[in-house]
């Protein structure tokens, strides 16, 4: 999976332009679009967050490659087993690098955590890696068009060494 990951990165850093703080500021409305679909449980809201025809890289055994949004296959499922066990999750981000490639394109490569609560909001589960995501603006609006991530399990180490950088999401 790295591997794959970093030939993702070096195939779209071709060309690198200056960000705009209100690009950057998007960018980081996606992230958090897809922190609260996390936490409300809600399948459309993080589908919306992706593109309907673009990938989705898991290191999952059950979804290592799909073409598509991942929405209806990763997210329904996923969210339905959370609610039918009173739980609700969060994503978080602490974005390592972003480069914008086109006017309609940008990369971002840094770490994500996922955790899974209990109804009296305790977290049971914990989840740590890192991701590169090619994000495209369509209709005026930033999508994930390319979602490529790596599980570190519970190792939280590159979480927690990760330092903020100016304009970057940091959860």
């Amino acid at each position: 999976m790295s591997k794959i990951i970093a030939g993702l990165a070096l195939l779209v850093s071709f060309h690198v332009t200056a960000i705009e703080n209100e690009v950057h500021q998007q960018i980081n409305q996606l992230f958090e679009r897809l922190n609260l679909a996390y936490q409300e449980l809600d399948v459309e809201a993080a589908s919306a967050t992706y593109s309907n025809d673009g990938l989705y890289i898991s290191t999952g055994k059950e979804l290592d490659l799909n073409i598509g949004n991942p929405g209806q296959v990763y997210f329904k499922e996923w969210f339905a087993s959370l609610k039918q066990n009173q739980k609700y999750a969060d994503i978080n981000f602490r974005v390592k690098k972003r480069e914008q490639l086109a006017s309609d394109i940008v990369v971002d490569t840094g770490y994500y955590r996922i955790r899974v609560f209990d109804k009296q909001g305790h977290a049971t589960a914990s989840n740590y890696g890192k991701f590169l995501n090619i994000n495209r603006l369509v209709n005026e609006q930033w999508i994930n068009w390319a979602d490529a991530f790596e599980s570190n399990g519970e190792n939280s180490e590159y979480w927690d060494a990760a330092k903020p950088i100016e304009n970057l999401r940091y959860d």
